[in-house]
């Protein structure tokens, strides 16, 4: 007898029971030697070993299950190596699909040594239709890439992100200290999952949604559709124990409902009705159930069972209401909701190519926010993160939509009102200061205070999504300065424009009289004056986008003069260069590309050697060739940094740029080719 090492049946016991069974105490039994890799589990030929036990006798190899088969493949031909006299194959827990299952029981011999056959019998003692996955075929894997994604979004609200951890944790793969799954429905009067129940009702799914269909497959759910398309009275004792296991299922294997979609329309008709009873008539339902729900489950359910299309069609604005509703008493319930619709929209620019649902979402959430339902506020701090994610429309559009964003500002009247920028953020401060006095006097906070700081942050925020929006469309506005710090200043990390404003938006509406941390407070009053100093109209950030060209002649001029004030010698055609514009800010056109051109030239070219500079136009771009001859240099101690901002320009689309760099033995040439008022 024969088993794979590090097998669920190694013990004493089970063999002990198993020989009595075969009536003979003196079977040998066997290890064999196996070594678990990235592609399986792989065993190592052992000729000398096996061949003494395995010629001329009765071989039993005995597995507790397989998933895909190929252990059992190995373990069959590890034997039929040698002269056995027979071989049985016995595994337990069958996981294979159904064409491999019948291929194993067809076998009835296999070839060995000396060109000769022996008998091989391959039996499965129970066969779930439930697979099992490698980590490169998870049907999980696009969800992990996107809630860590969403995680690593710096204004992402605390309680979307808290939650998208704790999913993240649930779903990864784990090799050790491994728990029950947790968030299914429980046995009534009992906090235990009804594990048996649910296993049978996958395995009823896993029959119809696999490779080969049997008649015999469909049994449980004819059963199930006849059930549950008659109209019985809701006095039936547990009525909706089969449609809450299956749903059940879906809650685990999300992506089961949509293969089993496919399969039966008719059962997929049932569980939307079910589902819309559980949540629009959870207190009639609550008499009749036959397991206990959590409501964040039957929310998961239902984003399950509604997607896209119809998640739009049925989330109509009564529904929604319906649906916050549902979530009383727990505000974590509609962050729930929140955190599902999410996934609707973009999270990045690429995702705008395949979202198509974030537009009317977004309506819908407005609307709410203007009736005031419950939990308006939560709405609106969601509605700020959402508002702050990439749109669609072209970079010009928006650029020119920000520029006079900023042009508002400048205007007499609001100036008169004290209704710009700076006036809120002064305000807003003012009245954190307040609040902080308060709360050291040990004296309760006032609603008329609460109130103002609240209304003076959606003032605020009003200026700071527009910005955080063209940033997130189009970051390419920020990577090429130099060592990323724009980029930091804006959008990432946790000093960042965008991590400051998600920290005040994540305690904000959620001041109450009773508030204490003056601490937070701080916190708050220091971001929101650093925001300021980030995208006021002194900063870095407004003058790239309102000096967003650059004049290609004065470009041509400044570069040559230049090179003469660094005693630099220079030869160049007849300057056929217009007063025409591209595409690069003035900053990025003078610091990035002149000043590292500059840089190159005075520490690799030869200094007594003349630069040679060629201008002409081509179709509507004008390229720039410098050509110079190389200084013989022993070591290098650049960062490349100069080089890595002149790429990042060159590789956007939306600055019309194009550098490219050649080098010889003697000779360096740089090409900068820019496109007159347009993207390349």
């Amino acid at each position: 007898m024969f088993y794979p090492r590090e097998s669920g049946i190694k013990s004493d016991i089970f063999f002990t029971n198993l020989k009595t069974g075969l009536g003979n105490d003196k079977i040998e039994v066997i290890e064999m030697d196996r070594i678990n890799t990235a592609e399986g589990w792989r065993f190592p030929h052992n000729s000398k070993h096996l061949s003494s036990k395995v010629d001329n006798n009765l071989c039993l190899i005995i597995d507790d299950g397989s998933s895909t088969g190929d252990s059992l493949i190995q373990m069959i031909d590890e034997i039929s190596f040698y002269n056995a006299k027979e071989i049985i194959l016995l595994c337990f827990i069958g996981r294979i699909n159904d064409h491999k299952r019948e291929f194993f029981s067809r076998l009835s011999s296999i070839n060995v040594q000396k060109n000769t056959s022996v008998d091989l019998s391959i039996y499965f003692v129970t066969h779930w239709h439930i697979p099992t996955y490698y980590l490169d075929s998870n049907p999980l894997s696009k969800e992990t890439y996107w809630l860590k994604e969403l995680i690593n979004i710096s204004n992402t609200p605390n309680n979307i992100k808290r939650i998208a951890k704790r999913v993240l944790a649930e779903i990864e793969p784990k090799d050790k200290n491994f728990k029950d799954y947790k968030y299914l429905p429980k046995i009534k009067g009992t906090n235990l999952i009804p594990k048996k129940e649910l296993i049978k009702r996958r395995e009823e799914i896993g029959k119809v949604i696999g490779y080969r269909l049997y008649q015999e497959s469909f049994e449980y759910f004819n059963a199930f559709i006849k059930k549950y398309s008659q109209d019985k009275q809701l006095k039936e004792e547990n009525r909706y124990k089969e449609i809450e296991l299956i749903c059940a299922c879906f809650v685990y294997e999300p992506y089961l409902y949509d293969k089993l979609a496919l399969i039966l329309p008719d059962v997929v008709s049932l569980v939307e009705k079910f589902v819309k009873f559980l949540l629009y008539s959870f207190n009639t339902y609550e008499k009749h159930k036959a397991y206990n729900w959590d409501k964040r489950d039957i929310i998961h359910l239902f984003f399950i069972v509604f997607k896209d299309d119809k998640l739009i069609k049925e989330l109509t604005k009564e529904n929604f209401i319906k649906l916050i509703d549902f979530t009383e008493p727990k505000e974590s319930s509609l962050d729930y909701v929140l955190y599902k619709l999410t996934k609707y929209f973009p999270l990045n620019k690429t995702a705008l190519n395949t979202s198509k649902y974030d537009l009317q979402l977004t309506k819908i959430i407005a609307e709410l926010i203007d009736l005031k339902t419950p939990h308006y506020d939560v709405l609106k701090q969601y509605s700020n993160f959402i508002s702050t994610l990439p749109s669609r429309g072209n970079f010009t559009s928006q650029l020119l939509s920000l520029q006079a964003h900023y042009k508002k500002q400048q205007e007499p009247d609001l100036h008169s009102k004290k209704q710009q920028f700076g006036h809120y953020v002064s305000k807003f401060s003012s009245k954190i200061g307040k609040l902080i006095a308060t709360i050291n006097k040990n004296e309760k906070l006032l609603n008329e205070d609460i109130k103002e700081m609240k209304k003076q942050w959606m003032h605020i925020t009003e200026f700071t999504t527009p910005i955080l929006n063209f940033t997130s469309s189009f970051p390419d506005i920020l990577t090429p300065y130099p060592y990323f710090e724009l980029q930091k200043k804006i959008e990432e990390g946790n000093l960042s424009v965008r991590s400051r404003v998600g920290f005040i938006n994540n305690f904000v509406y959620f001041i109450n009289v009773d508030f204490k941390e003056v601490e937070v407070l701080e916190v708050m009053d220091l971001n929101i004056k650093q925001i300021q100093e980030e995208i006021n109209e002194d900063s870095l950030f407004y003058e790239l986008i309102s000096n967003c060209t650059t004049n290609l002649k004065d470009f041509v001029d400044h570069l040559i003069m230049g090179l003469k004030n660094e005693k630099l010698k220079t030869r160049h055609n007849e300057l056929l260069v217009s007063d025409s514009e591209c595409s690069i800010p003035e900053k990025f056109s003078k610091d990035l590309i002149i000043e590292e051109i500059i840089k190159n030239m005075v520490n690799h070219s030869v200094l007594e050697n003349e630069i040679e500079i060629e201008i002409h136009n081509e179709n509507d771009n004008i390229l720039v060739i410098l050509k110079n001859d190389i200084r013989p240099k022993d070591y290098s101690n650049s960062t490349r940094e100069g080089t890595r901002c002149l790429s990042n320009l060159s590789d956007s689309s939306i600055y019309g740029f194009t550098y490219i760099k050649k080098e010889s033995e003697n000779q360096f040439i740089q090409i900068l080719k820019f496109k007159i008022n347009g993207n390349k």
